[in-house]
């Protein structure tokens, strides 16, 4: 947020209390609802089947109060759900996880049901839901939530937190209006931000066509292709041959976790854990287990290595930039290198057949997958001759800085309309913004 943008917002909050417009007045949504905050149906995953009541859950839920169409729906059977069902005019808080979310049910082509993370409140004939909801995407209602939510490893605001957030209530007729009026707003940003979000979506289709293109027939369109016998790949070059990773490059994987030094001269080293090992790079705080010389040795991490996911995210792999001294693995990752082969372009290989699903395939993922080092060492991969490696991998990373740098200006956009949209909600629900 911009900070004038922020010192706008902070001078609305501060007095949008003393500034009540005429006719409206100061209230509590405890007040202005037929009933207190009614909590969800706490349930299994082993309750969710393919019909019966659409169960809604805080994921369901974008940030405009709109069912997310990105999560695949659930459904409980009708028994389970009899004590949860929505009706048209129902407001859903979220009051778990991501907090602050909103949702106004209009569905009443087929019945739903809603999850324990959100809380449900039927507004009274003076409150129009839309407004309601409109009030709750505001930003001093926002704050109210963030600055009285509970953290510890989840953020928590509870239906009785929700009850007490304090708003200002103008007349049924005004409320018609405003609503009204946001709708025709609301609809222009938010279509503005679907565009963009397309655009998103458009360049990475296009980040994925392209590293499929070089990687599997290279950067010259009118070379000979043969079939590459590689479940993933149809065709490659005839020139490219056809290797496995374990004729390609060395593999090691990680130290076992080691709590308690053995030796004099074992020390405490950082070491990297799968949830390090990032497709954009090297994440989070690194904690430290014991290690001897010949630990440090075995599994020091050089510049040109590639690290891949032997648990958790199977196969997600990260390419590193430059040494890590003094830094190991642990056994859930492995580490790749060639003086011959390009690490990068077995790093980019490993987003290939990451994206393709054959690593599910491989790994049995019905069951708790590992990508083994004999599983790894097995998969196959098209292979260059290493001058056209470099090529390769050189045009890749060029392309993908002008797709990122897109992204980027896409991304600042879409911040920028959301701001906007909260800053005129926040103005309009407010009365500071005279809609007449």
């Amino acid at each position: 947020m911009t900070p004038a943008t922020q010192q706008h917002l902070e001078a609305k909050n501060n007095d949008w209390l003393s500034k009540v417009p005429n006719g409206w007045h100061r209230t509590w949504i405890k007040f202005e609802c037929i009933e207190g905050a009614q909590y969800g149906l706490n349930t299994s995953t082993n309750s969710y089947s393919d019909r019966g009541v659409r169960f809604l859950r805080t994921t369901d839920i974008d940030d405009y109060g709109k069912l997310n169409n990105d999560f695949p729906a659930v459904f409980i059977p009708l028994d389970l759900a009899k004590d949860y069902l929505l009706k048209t005019g129902d407001v859903l808080f979220s009051r778990s996880g991501t907090i602050g979310k909103s949702y106004l049910h209009t569905d009443d082509t087929a019945p739903h049901a809603f999850a324990g993370y959100l809380v449900r409140f039927r507004p009274q004939k003076t409150l129009l839901s839309s407004f309601l909801l409109y009030v709750s995407q505001s930003h001093f209602i926002q704050t109210q939530i963030q600055s009285e939510s509970l953290t510890s490893t989840i953020s928590n605001f509870s239906g009785e937190k929700y009850e007490n957030l304090e708003f200002l209530l103008p007349p049924l007729s005004a409320q018609h209006k405003i609503v009204a009026y946001l709708d025709r707003k609301a609809k222009t940003i938010d279509d503005l931000v679907n565009q963009h979000l397309q655009h998103l979506k458009l360049l990475e289709e296009h980040r994925s066509s392209l590293i499929y293109t070089a990687l599997t027939k290279g950067l010259n369109p009118h070379v000979k292709l043969k079939p590459s016998g590689i479940e993933y790949i149809t065709e490659i070059p005839v020139h490219w041959s056809i290797s496995s990773i374990r004729e390609a490059y060395s593999c090691t994987l990680g130290k076992m976790l080691q709590n308690n030094p053995r030796h004099q001269k074992d020390v405490l080293v950082p070491y990297l854990k799968s949830q390090h090992v990032q497709w954009s790079g090297i994440t989070g705080d690194l904690p430290k287990m014991w290690a001897s010389p010949q630990d440090l040795e075995q599994y020091e991490l050089l510049r040109g290595d590639v690290l891949i996911c032997e648990g958790g995210n199977i196969g997600r792999a990260t390419y590193l930039e430059m040494d890590l001294p003094g830094t190991i693995i642990q056994n859930a990752v492995h580490r790749l290198r060639s003086p011959i082969n390009s690490g990068r372009f077995l790093f980019f290989q490993m987003s290939l057949i990451h994206s393709s699903g054959w690593l599910d395939v491989l790994c049995n993922k019905a069951t708790i997958a590992h990508l083994t080092k004999e599983k790894l060492e097995q998969i196959y991969i098209p292979l260059p001759p290493p001058k056209e490696q470099r090529e390769l991998v050189a045009f890749i990373d060029r392309e993908m800085i002008k797709i990122d740098k897109l992204c980027t200006e896409i991304k600042k956009i879409l911040k920028t309309l959301k701001e906007y949209r909260q800053v005129l909600i926040t103005n309009v629900v407010t009365g500071r913004l005279n809609i007449q």
